[in-house]
C-alpha cells in the first residue's frame, strides 16, 4: 500500500538513508570515505554537492527514507557515482605503482 501512495505522489525512487549513503557517499568529498553524523544529513550533503537545479522539487526527505521524483535525476546521480568510483580507482592504482 505504501508503494502505491509513493508512486501516486510522483516519486520514482525511494531508498533507506543507510543504503543510499553507503552507495553514493563517494560522490561528495564531505561524505567520503566515512560520514560521521546523521544519515539524513549525509544524504542532504550529497545532493547539495551536485548543484542540481530545482532540488527542492526533485527530492523529499522522510523519517527513514529519501524520495526522488525523476528518473533523469537518478541517471545523473549514477553518472556522478561511476565517475567518482573511476577517479578513486585511478588514484589507488597510481599509489600502488
Amino acid at each position: 500500500m505504501e508503494n502505491l501512495r509513493v508512486r501516486r505522489a510522483g516519486f520514482a525512487f525511494r531508498r533507506i538513508y543507510d543504503k543510499f549513503l553507503e552507495r553514493y557517499k563517494v560522490v561528495c568529498p564531505e561524505t567520503w570515505p566515512n560520514w560521521k553524523g546523521e544519515r539524513k544529513d549525509g544524504v542532504a550533503k550529497i545532493f547539495n554537492s551536485l548543484d542540481i537545479p530545482n532540488l527542492e522539487n526533485e527530492v523529499r526527505y522522510g523519517t527513514t527514507k529519501v524520495f526522488v521524483r525523476s528518473p533523469k535525476f537518478l541517471y545523473g546521480l549514477e553518472v556522478n557515482y561511476h565517475a567518482a568510483v573511476l577517479r578513486i580507482t585511478i588514484k589507488l592504482q597510481a599509489k600502488l605503482k
